[in-house]
């Protein structure tokens, strides 16, 4: 019993660092940390919507598909998708964090950093920053 308990202790932790609010993303963007936005909403939601995080890329749940062997590592990530799914945005930071990543999903999406009047962009404006 006590094991399961420690294994969900870590794991809650785990969980809770991976998610980072918009004021604590805003701060390491400010302070000039070196960080790639990456947009996993789905191709629908994406294209709906026509705005996204000023410089994202946008990379739909794609990561378990090893396209994450082409993403640096010396870079930190901070994956977003609609609030709704927030869920899928900790499940694809914790996937990246184990493949060795440092990453982090935003809390609230990308409705609640847009309804803060947050840097957003058209989609595509200013291209992949992994080249």
């Amino acid at each position: 019993m006590q094991k399961l308990i420690s294994y969900l202790k870590v794991g809650y932790i785990k969980m809770a660092i991976n998610l980072l609010s918009k004021e604590d993303v805003k701060r390491k963007v400010d302070t000039g940390e070196d960080i790639i936005f990456i947009d996993a909403r789905s191709e629908e939601v994406y294209t709906e919507d026509s705005d996204q995080i000023e410089g994202a890329i946008h990379l739909p749940e794609v990561l378990e598909h090893e396209v994450y062997t082409e993403l640096p590592k010396n870079r930190e990530y901070i994956i977003y998708t609609s609030k709704e799914n927030e869920e899928l945005s900790k499940r694809m930071a914790e996937f990246l964090n184990e493949k060795g990543f440092t990453a982090y999903a935003l809390k609230g999406g990308f409705e609640e950093w847009r309804d803060s009047a947050l840097p957003i962009e058209p989609i595509n404006a200013s291209g992949t920053p992994l080249e």
